[in-house]
This record gives C-alpha cells, structure tokens and sequence, in this order.
C-alpha cells in the first residue's frame, strides 16, 4: 500500500491524508500510519497551512520523487505490454 500512496502525494501533491483516504478508500488511520513511516523513511515530508496548523500537507521529498516517477514508468511499461497482447 506505500507505492500507491507515494502516487496519490506525487500526483495530487500538496495532499492532506483526508483526499489520500477517499482517492483509496481506505481508512484515514491508515493512510496516517503509512504517510508516518514514508516522513520517518525521508520519501515524503509534511507542511502546514499558515493559517491552520491542524491540518498537515504531503508533499514529495528528492527520493520520494525519483520513487514516484520510477513507478509512473512501470505502469507506462505494464500498459504497453497489455496493450500488445490484447
């Protein structure tokens, strides 16, 4: 489930966990426990709105980047490949 979060951040970023949750439809503690050991792994890093400190934003850190655009080219590779067979 880390590789499609990554996604989620790298695509939508800055994304709060509250749209990563509903994109996935998995539970919003989930998707907490996940983006904590993406922050603690240094793939992701967090912000806060000036005026809000409530609510926390995900955004890609270099690493989480070079993940996110290796997966985009997986799946790129992946629908080539299906798209031949079929």
């Amino acid at each position: 489930m880390t590789l499609p979060v990554i996604g989620a951040i790298g695509q939508l970023e800055p994304v709060n966990g509250t749209t990563i949750s509903k994109h996935f439809r998995i539970p919003k503690g989930s998707v907490s426990k996940i983006t904590r050991k993406l922050v603690l792994q240094e793939m992701i890093r967090t912000e806060f709105l000036p005026d809000n400190k409530k609510e926390v934003l995900f955004l890609t850190t270099p690493l989480g980047k070079e993940i996110f655009d290796l997966h985009q080219a997986l799946h790129k590779e992946m629908n080539k490949g299906i798209n031949r067979f079929l």
